[in-house]
């Protein structure tokens, strides 16, 4: 299977950026493309710029949540999924990104009430299904 290669968007995305930084669709793209490439730090700063241009985008937040989890910023991610629910709640796999969230702080019953969420928006998410199940059998969390 061949890899794919995003330095070449960063790149592309960085140089749209610099020609228009008032433009958020260049900051959110080039912060996906950082998170793509397993450079968090810079996903994080392209996305906060584009959040400053564009507060509450949905995608935007989804993907900063993701950046702060992946370096272990879990706090920063729960906020960031919390308002995003706040904002959108009925978001496709934001509970489900927050159930996660809140069992890596130990807040079992807050992920499964979050789980739960999930579930009623998306009956059939498969890994919502499993995460559920998981924490119902009080499997230990990795």
């Amino acid at each position: 299977m061949r890899k794919r290669q995003f330095g070449p968007a960063a790149a592309a995305f960085r140089e749209v950026t610099e020609a228009a930084p008032d433009r958020f669709e260049g900051h959110v793209n080039l912060g996906a493309a950082y998170y793509n490439e397993g450079r968090f730090t810079p996903a994080i700063e392209a996305l906060e710029r584009a959040l400053e241009l564009q507060p509450d985008h949905p995608a935007a937040l989804l993907n900063l949540a993701a950046a702060h989890n992946a370096l272990g910023h879990v706090d920063q991610a729960i906020e960031v999924l919390e308002r995003l629910i706040e904002k959108t709640p009925n978001h496709p796999a934001a509970h489900y990104n927050l159930a996660i969230a809140y069992a890596k702080k130990g807040r079992y019953q807050e992920a499964l009430a979050a789980v739960n969420q999930e579930l009623a928006l998306s009956p059939t998410h498969p890994l919502a299904r499993q995460f559920k199940e998981q924490l119902e059998g009080g499997a230990a969390l990795e």
